[in-house]
């Protein structure tokens, strides 16, 4: 699916300069730069429909479903040594800052960084690029968007770095293949 792939790309690139500005580990931004671009492994033998639902359109099976797919993700990469720590990442990064995001329920701190970091991306990039191009936004208000989930669903820390690097990845991310 071309839109996934362009998806998993832009936010592979964010999530890299993200941790580059936080200053994490030239080990962790490697991570979390691959996490991007895997984080969606878990839905590959879903049917295509799933690529162009948001989950407030989902029913309570296909969302049960994709509830499943942080798991997913991370089981097809543990079989993989090297790739076992990406899929730790891809497992949480649906996981909320306040708690309420899923499989774990893991709050604040509790989530690892990079799953954090690849959280905004995904989200961020989502807005610019939403699946069938429905509802686009301009990244002045993606960025609003993310404001006010601060503290809630996202990392303060993590989103304020977005603000400061977005500059640098505006042409990147907001170029439609």
């Amino acid at each position: 699916n071309a839109a996934l792939v362009g998806h998993a790309r832009r936010t592979a690139i964010l999530a890299k300069e993200i941790a580059v500005r936080l200053a994490l580990p030239e080990e962790e931004q490697k991570i979390c730069e691959a996490a991007g671009l895997l984080m969606d492994s878990g839905i590959l033998g879903y049917p295509d429909t799933f690529a162009k639902k948001q989950a407030e359109q989902m029913d309570a099976v296909e969302r049960a479903l994709w509830q499943k797919h942080p798991l997913l993700g991370q089981v097809s990469l543990k079989r993989i040594k090297c790739l076992e720590p990406i899929g730790q990442i891809i497992r949480s990064h649906h996981e909320h800052f306040d708690g309420n995001g899923f499989p774990d329920r893991l709050k604040g701190e509790m989530i690892p960084l990079p799953s954090q970091i690849v959280a905004v991306s995904d989200y961020f990039d989502l807005l610019l690029n939403p699946p069938l191009a429905i509802g686009r936004v301009s990244v002045t208000q993606a960025l609003n968007v993310l404001e006010k989930e601060r503290g809630k669903r996202f990392d303060p820390v993590v989103v304020h770095a977005l603000g400061e690097i977005i500059e640098k990845v505006q042409e990147t991310i907001t170029s439609h293949e």
